[in-house]
């Protein structure tokens, strides 16, 4: 830290203008830090007039675990949709192969 360069200052005089000086530059760092709170304060909590930002977050986890959700349904559908189409063809072969076989025997 720089000295004091001003004469006649006893030594309590110039210790008191370096806690000052200290004093000035901490409530400078205060206010710049007041500053970004107070934008923190309004993009995350307030939002300017939009939706905050937390409720974004919570708006877009929602809508991914919906997506979720609905994926799973549609694709167990239409797994289970597979699988029954398949037995139903199964099914079909095993009745009507015989029935078929007879009906072309000349």
């Amino acid at each position: 830290m720089p000295e004091i360069q001003i004469p006649n200052l006893t030594e309590t005089q110039k210790v008191f203008a370096s806690v000052m000086e200290n004093q000035i530059s901490l409530n400078t760092a205060i206010n710049a830090l007041q500053e970004v709170q107070s934008k923190h304060h309004t993009i995350l909590l307030d939002g300017a007039g939009e939706v905050p930002l937390v409720e974004t977050v919570r708006i877009h986890a929602a809508f991914i675990d919906n997506i979720r959700y609905w994926s799973r349904f549609v694709f167990g559908a239409i797994i289970i949709q597979t699988i029954t189409f398949g037995v139903a063809v199964i099914i079909a072969v095993v009745r009507f192969l015989p029935l078929l076989e007879n009906l072309a025997k000349p």
